[in-house]
Formats: structure tokens, sequence, C-alpha cells
């Protein structure tokens, strides 16, 4: 319930902060926005590969393997959140874009008829939340990829206690 009011509060935050950013400024910025967000999609899938391939057997006990399996599909999944935030933004963003420089005034659904700065306000906010959603996980993406390190150099540390545990026995034992 916790993780639910957080998530809805920034997510709230976000949205107000984006709609009272002047409208102007913001649809000038969207290729600048676009391209950070681009950049960091672009970091994400590399991080999603190294996510899935860094677990290997050596001198893991079957525990260790389904616990650090577990470990990983749940950071498997936060960086696919991560990408999912980024690609709402640009799309919301792009799409208020668009939405600005149409000539109609009013768009028709149905019975209902909405300005177009509405729905140039409404794109803006979801920018606004979906942005602000990802920069407030944007520092567990980096514990996350530590996470990843500190694991490796667990794993490392193993090997190589093994390899010199192995070459102490060859040295301790006479030939």
């Amino acid at each position: 319930m916790k993780s639910i009011f957080k998530f809805i509060l920034i997510a709230t935050l976000g949205a107000i902060f984006a709609v009272f950013l002047p409208r102007q400024g913001v649809l000038s910025s969207s290729g600048e926005i676009v391209s950070f967000l681009s950049l960091l999609m672009a970091g994400i899938l590399p991080a999603m590969t190294l996510t899935a391939t860094v677990l290997r057997g050596e001198s893991l006990s079957v525990r260790e393997v389904n616990d650090y399996t577990r470990a990983l599909k749940s950071q498997m999944q936060f960086w696919a959140i991560v990408f999912l935030f980024s690609v709402l933004s640009v799309g919301s963003i792009i799409l208020a874009e668009i939405l600005n420089k149409l000539s109609r005034n009013v768009f028709q659904f149905g019975d209902i008829a909405i300005a177009k700065s509405a729905l140039v306000s409404i794109c803006i906010m979801l920018f606004g939340a979906n942005f602000a959603l990802l920069l407030s996980r944007l520092r567990s993406a980096y514990l996350g990829l530590v996470s990843i390190l500190d694991f490796n150099s667990t794993n490392a540390r193993a090997a190589a206690k093994i390899v010199l545990d192995v070459q102490s026995v060859k040295l301790t034992r006479p030939e």
C-alpha cells in the first residue's frame, strides 16, 4: 500500500509540476527531452543484457543460483519499468508537440468535444508524471548496476579462491 501511495504521489507531483511549466518552453524543449530519454533508453538495453547474462554456475550452490536468479529477475523487471517510463515520457511529449502544431482547436470524440489546449496540457501532464517516476528510479538504477558489480566481484573472488586452493594443494602434495 505504501509503494502505491508513493507511486501516485510522485506521478501527481510530476504532472502538477509539468503543467505549471511554461507550455511553449516545454514544447520547444521536446527535442532535447527526447534526445536525453533516448540516450537513457539506449543504456538500459545493455544493462538488461548484462543482467540476463551475469549468472554463472561456477562456485555457486544450487540455492545460491536460485536466490541470484530471483534477484536478477527482479532487477530485469526494474529495467523494463524504467524503459517503460522512458517510452511513455517520450510518447507523451511527442504527442503534445504534434497536437500543438495542428490547426484544429477542438477535437471531437463522439459526443465529447475537447479543446486542443486541454489535450496538449493532458499530454504534458502525462509526460511530467512519467518523467517524475523515471527520475525517482534513477538512484535505484545506479544501485542495480552496483549490485551486478558486487555479484561479479563475489563470483570472481570465489573463482580465484578455488584456483588458489588448487594451486596450494599442488604445491603441498609431494610428487
